[in-house]
This record gives C-alpha cells, structure tokens and sequence, in this order.
C-alpha cells in the first residue's frame, strides 16, 4: 500500500467520537485528505466503508489541533505516546498531518 484514505479517530468528548478524514501512508503517517473530485470522494467512500475507523493513532498517541486564524486553516499533530517524556509538555507533538 502507497496511501489509501481513512477515518482515524482523534478525540471522544463524551460519548462523541471525533474523526478526521485523511490520507493514510503505511499505516505510520498521515495527511490532510485531498478531496478535489468525484472520483476522489468516491475512492474514500471505499477505502473507509472497508476498513472503518482507525483507532491506531488514538490508542498509541496523542493529538493536538492548531488553527491559524489568518488563513483558517487547520494542523493537526501527532504524538506517539512512547517518544516522548510525559512530563515534557513543551516538547510533546510532531507534525505528521496538516497542510
């Protein structure tokens, strides 16, 4: 597999699982999807209505969300939960998904 799209689950609020569409890279790393036709929407229809939502990243890291107010654009980071010190905050994320 080069990349395929996926669901991952990045938050729960309560009951609420809080889900990102994106563009899954072997399983380690992922991006903002790419939607820009028809054809796309339907190739993630399949890819997600396959394989459901991705819990990986959620059960072994940590998210964090960034916006920057100018463009309104969004960053999503991520966090393996064995690279880093918890006590660390400061140092806590790295990106691996955004624009």
């Amino acid at each position: 597999m080069t990349w395929k799209y996926a669901i991952i689950l990045v938050s729960k609020d309560g009951d609420e699982e809080v889900c990102e569409l994106v563009e899954l890279h072997s399983n380690s790393a992922f991006k903002k999807a790419n939607i820009s036709s028809i054809e796309d929407l339907f190739l993630a229809y399949q890819d997600v209505e396959k394989d459901g939502i991705n819990r990986d990243f959620y059960n072994s890291g940590t998210f964090r969300r960034e916006y920057n107010c100018d463009s309104l654009e969004w960053t999503l980071m991520w966090k393996k939960f064995d690279q880093y010190d918890i006590n660390d905050i400061d140092e806590l994320y790295t990106i691996f998904g955004g624009d």
